[in-house]
């Protein structure tokens, strides 16, 4: 009887599971447009914003080295003083930072009004996303804090692996004759991949409530962040459907406008530069 019972509640469990996901595919067909419009806004923030601390982020690398060729020694040591750490979690921060208000402003728009014009809906969700960027920010600061802190040790056994066993030659020596110390270092830094990545995708089940809770709530960020770790308790399975559910309906909107965004500029690079100007 309580095998009964215990299959009863999981297919009950999975009918509720599939209604959810069934009303997200919904939401999503009803605002396509407006989701277009927010992802496209953001693709161009994305450009005038990342791309200057990518740009200033390289011009400072090739000041500092000299040459006009970037090595990885070169970035490797930069990134490990404290001005270069500092830089990375800047950049870091700043790229999380927009993520998080383009996947806010995709999820305010989802639960706005569909009868409301499409451009209207878009405008009226990152209005009232903006309102609440520094408490977002001080979200993401936090979450890439936590990320390094996690990803600290990893990072320290993988240069240790590194120094101890690959400090004789060049990485060209060691890829021309894969050596037996090559391939244990291959298969130690493989290792603690597969471990930081399965450490920090528990963790990402456990904080991906953060940003609703933070929007349709009035929680602080550290308060957030604690709320979502306390609903996702026993939620694993529950949250990783969600979460492989909404990324690859947010890749699949990104990847459409990344597309559209390349054919127009293709078509119109030739414009700009004249009739001479050949596209390959």
């Amino acid at each position: 009887m309580s095998e009964g019972n215990g299959s009863r509640s999981q297919w009950d469990w999975l009918r509720k599971e599939l209604d959810t996901h069934r009303t997200i595919v919904m939401a999503f067909r009803r605002s396509f447009w407006p989701l277009i419009f927010t992802s496209v806004f953001y693709r161009i923030i994305a450009l005038t914003v990342l791309t200057p601390l990518a740009s200033g982020f390289t011009g400072m690398l090739l000041a500092r080295s000299g040459h006009v060729v970037i090595a990885n020694e070169v970035i490797a040591e930069f990134l490990l003083q404290p001005i270069g750490l500092l830089i990375m979690l800047v950049i870091a921060a700043c790229g999380l930072t927009l993520i998080a208000l383009e996947q806010a402003c995709l999820m305010s728009v989802l639960i706005r009004n569909p009868e409301q014009r499409p451009l209207t809906t878009a405008i009226e969700a990152s209005r009232h996303v903006f309102q609440r960027f520094f408490a977002i920010h001080a979200l993401c600061s936090r979450i890439v804090l936590r990320v390094l802190a996690i990803s600290s040790p990893f990072i320290l056994l993988a240069w240790v692996t590194h120094v101890t066993l690959l400090g004789e030659h060049d990485i060209n020596y060691y890829l021309a004759n894969w050596p037996l110390e090559f391939k244990l270092a291959i298969t130690i830094v493989s290792l603690l991949i597969l471990a930081l990545t399965i450490i920090l995708g528990r963790e990402a089940a456990r904080i991906v409530l953060s940003l609703p809770i933070l929007l349709a709530e009035a929680k602080t960020p550290t308060q957030a962040l604690k709320e979502s770790r306390k609903r996702s308790t026993g939620r694993g399975f529950s949250m990783a459907l969600s979460m492989i559910a909404w990324a690859v309906a947010a890749l699949s909107v990104s990847s459409l406008i990344a597309a559209v965004l390349i054919w127009v500029g293709r078509l119109s690079l030739p414009l700009l530069l004249g009739n001479s100007a050949v596209l390959v």
